[in-house]
């Protein structure tokens, strides 16, 4: 208790100094950081081959004929052979030509609230990725087609690209019904967490457009952003934004909450590992990860955790 009790105190410290700083400021100090742990650990980390890597994602046991949705974490993986091009490389080359490849291209650090308040357009073709280096090089792969959602753009390469991507500035929220992440689980796919762990998957929000979802986790009103789409048109789009008060108590944020929901991932064998250069990488279905959301929602157990230290956060009455 003592410890979890001393997460809640950390998570909200940080949150709050996240919530003060202007979100360039945020771009900056994270890129800054991630700057210095490469360099900080270059000499600690094992080079790997194409080689390597191919035969490590091999063994983790994706299907070449299901389209996968990737999050990543290259600096976890370590120093790769071809750097972020040579990892894309070796996903290409063990995936079936006809199988779609997803990833984030999320143009926004801290809050999607502070992001859709900021004045500055997304401009769907020049705005980077800031989920990361393997994103960013994937975004800008010959071929590769980014929607125009306002904070959770998703980038697809694949001969079904435009099907995912073409509504999803329509969808009233991320992962609503016109968004990559609803067609993925249509289709059946698969997701692979390059180093990244299991907290940062943003298909777990699929259920709460699923579902009657005991709690209310977006704001009430809509939010809109001028986007420029790849035509160079602007439009003012509108989505539903996540409320800033669960935040800090999301599985993506609140480290306790990970470990626990990757065990209930564990037990109910939806979740296979692997290392992978010099990470444990996960891999799971979609279909397996929302019908066990479900099961875990009979027993109240969400994505959310609830602070023991109830005066640091309410959470928001359905």
């Amino acid at each position: 208790m003592r410890e979890l009790i001393k997460n809640e105190l950390q998570t909200v410290v940080r949150q709050a100094a996240k919530r003060m700083l202007p979100h360039k400021l945020l771009i900056y100090l994270r890129e800054r950081h991630l700057k210095a742990r490469r360099r900080s650990s270059v000499n600690a980390r094992t080079h790997h081959t194409l080689s390597d890597i191919k035969r490590q994602l091999s063994e983790i046991g994706i299907d070449r004929e299901r389209d996968i949705f990737v999050h990543s974490s290259l600096g976890q993986i370590g120093i790769v052979e071809g750097g972020a091009s040579g990892v894309l490389d070796c996903l290409a080359s063990i995936v079936s030509p006809s199988v779609n490849i997803l990833m984030p291209a999320y143009p926004f650090v801290g809050s999607m609230q502070a992001w859709m308040e900021d004045s500055a357009p997304f401009d769907v073709l020049l705005t980077p990725s800031r989920m990361g280096a393997l994103t960013e090089c994937f975004r800008t792969t010959e071929g590769a087609g980014r929607s125009c959602h306002p904070t959770h753009s998703v980038t697809v390469l694949g001969p079904r690209r435009d099907e995912y991507i073409s509504r999803h500035h329509l969808s009233p929220t991320p992962c609503g019904p016109y968004s990559p992440f609803k067609m993925l689980f249509e289709n059946k796919g698969q997701i692979l967490c390059l180093g990244s762990g299991i907290g940062k998957i943003t298909a777990y929000h699929l259920i709460e457009d699923l579902v009657d979802f005991p709690l209310q986790v977006y704001l009430n009103k809509l939010m809109s952003k001028n986007v420029v789409f790849p035509d160079r048109s602007t439009h003012l789009i509108s989505t539903k934004v996540g409320d800033p008060r669960l935040s800090p108590w999301r599985i993506d944020n609140f480290k306790p909450k990970q470990i626990e929901f990757l065990g209930y991932l564990r037990s109910a064998g939806v979740v296979r590992e692997a290392r992978i250069g010099n990470a444990i990488c996960h891999l799971l279905d979609v279909e397996a990860l929302v019908n066990l959301q479900k099961k875990l929602l009979e027993q109240k157990i969400t994505i959310y955790y609830r602070p023991k230290l109830r005066l640091l956060s309410s959470f928001p009455a359905r």
